[in-house]
């Protein structure tokens, strides 16, 4: 099996399957934000990523895992999951790989999912 090339985040939004995957995003959304309703025109529309995998090219993503959002909800959205992010990392900061697989949040985040299902 062949190794894909390495591309930053900035080289994977110039490519064609990017700009052809982030299209077909925005048109299963109606062009419209899935948070505020403007559609596209009124405001720029972007993909918003969950949260990111190392090795895996940006249109590589399961649709779960994605969001259609203007630029207002895009940096909230950001902003709001970094904390939120910030807040479980610092909760769970000091427990072995043995104590995290044992919290009844990992059963509930990992439970039926895994990224190989994206396959």
């Amino acid at each position: 099996m062949s190794e894909k090339p390495a591309l930053n985040y900035y080289q994977q939004l110039k490519t064609p399957e990017w700009k052809k995957f982030s299209v077909s995003l925005k048109e299963e959304s109606g062009w419209k934000c899935e948070h505020c309703g403007k559609p596209q025109g009124d405001v720029e529309l972007t993909i918003h990523h969950t949260y990111y995998v190392s090795n895996m090219r940006l249109w590589e993503y399961p649709r779960c895992l994605l969001m259609c959002l203007c630029q207002p909800c895009h940096l909230k959205r950001q902003e709001i999951e970094q904390r939120i992010y910030i807040n479980v990392a610092d909760v769970l900061r000091d427990k072995t790989n043995a104590e995290l697989l044992d919290q009844p949040i990992h059963a509930f985040f990992t439970a039926g999912f895994t990224l190989s299902d994206t396959k």
